[in-house]
């Protein structure tokens, strides 16, 4: 009895350590998880202004973390390529272009065509001359100061490009995707300046939307 005990001790211990070994390893033959392409997540619509010295970054992200180049195609000749940006200087007469940008890991790539507005020196707007002073003159009640309601402060281009508590208050190039967009135009309550009405009027807030549409220069 005792022998017999022994024996079937020996088979349980014995199918214990296979199921330890090739039990450890039932994972290694799954499929592994799919790899997934970068994605560039700079904006695809941009202004060069005439004379003035122009830089564009292209960002992109990997959900693997895997490390990502960037290359350029198309390039117009006044554009210099560098490892993930392109710079250049656009002179007057210049003509409205447009280049591709190619995001890879190694194995699979995003890719997006970009358009890129030449801004004539007629039509740029200066930051200086004619958005600072509709901030002044409706803003900085609230938004000056140390702090500023919500952390936004509006006295210099540095402190609104910082932005607030909420996050930056101005994306380059995207006015729709601005927030101080969303409120100067009420499209997110409250709707600002915040003792409004009056409120900023259309073509003040048209001003706003083409300077950041220019690329939000401190010029």
């Amino acid at each position: 009895m005792q022998r017999k005990n022994s024996k079937i001790k020996f088979i349980i211990t014995v199918s214990a350590m296979l199921m330890g070994i090739f039990g450890g390893c039932s994972d290694q033959g799954s499929a592994p998880e799919p790899n997934t392409a970068p994605v560039i997540t700079s904006p695809p619509a941009i202004a060069a202004l005439v004379d003035r010295q122009f830089s564009y970054e292209v960002e992109a992200t990997d959900a693997e973390g895997d490390i990502i180049s960037i290359q350029f195609a198309n390039l117009p000749s006044w554009l210099t390529a560098g490892s993930h940006t392109v710079t250049g200087m656009a002179m007057a007469g210049t003509a409205d272009t447009s280049f591709t940008a190619v995001a890879t890991d190694g194995s699979l790539a995003d890719t997006i065509a970009i358009s890129l507005r030449v801004v004539p020196t007629g039509e740029i707007v200066s930051y200086a001359d004619s958005i600072q002073p509709i901030f002044t003159n409706n803003c900085i009640r609230c938004h000056g100061g140390i702090e500023g309601t919500g952390g936004l402060r509006l006295e210099s281009h540095m402190q609104l490009m910082e932005g607030g508590a909420s996050g930056p208050a101005v994306i380059e190039f995207l006015p729709d995707e601005s927030h101080l967009i969303y409120r100067i135009e009420g499209t997110v309550q409250p709707r600002m300046p915040f003792d409004g009405p009056p409120y900023l009027t259309d073509e003040q807030i048209q001003m706003i939307r083409e300077w950041i549409l220019q690329g939000a220069l401190d010029d």
